[in-house]
């Protein structure tokens, strides 16, 4: 394995364990790349969400291609280690395409949960009717109207 196939490998050796870390498997890029199979029809697929996805299946094939060839001349190119080392970058930072998926799922989520709760005028108005009819409730009884 030549040296930039070697700096290609091992950059990607820490992509796929810090993925695996993620979701608790082995295959860490392979499960990244079904968790992204598995949310795009939830999405309106935005053309850096298709790269992505195009090009982490290119740096599993790449890896695939050093691993069980035993080429001399060289398989990776400069740009897929500067992705590997980008997309790495990108999950710690929390800005890879799954991450900002979840964190607008959470915001959606988030609104629904405050839309479906009432509003604070909602509560003390429930509160003033139980109490006027509880009043009205006592008054009757106390003036003997109530049976």
């Amino acid at each position: 394995m030549n040296r930039s196939d070697n700096e290609f490998f091992e950059n990607y050796k820490c992509l796929d364990k810090i993925c695996g870390e993620i979701f608790g498997y082995t295959n860490g890029v392979s499960e990244y790349i079904r968790a992204m199979e598995e949310e795009h029809g939830q999405l309106d697929l935005r053309s850096d969400w298709v790269r992505d996805y195009k090009q982490l299946k290119h740096v599993r094939w790449v890896r695939n291609q050093i691993a069980h060839e035993a080429a001399d001349e060289r398989i990776s190119k400069d740009d897929d280690t500067r992705f590997v080392l980008d997309f790495y970058d990108r999950i710690m930072r929390q800005t890879d395409p799954l991450a900002v998926y979840y964190q607008i799922q959470q915001k959606r989520a988030d609104t629904i949960s405050k839309e479906n709760q009432p509003s604070r005028s909602s509560i003390i108005m429930l509160v003033l009717l139980i109490l006027v009819i509880v009043g009205v409730a006592i008054y009757a009884l106390a003036c003997g109207l109530g049976g």
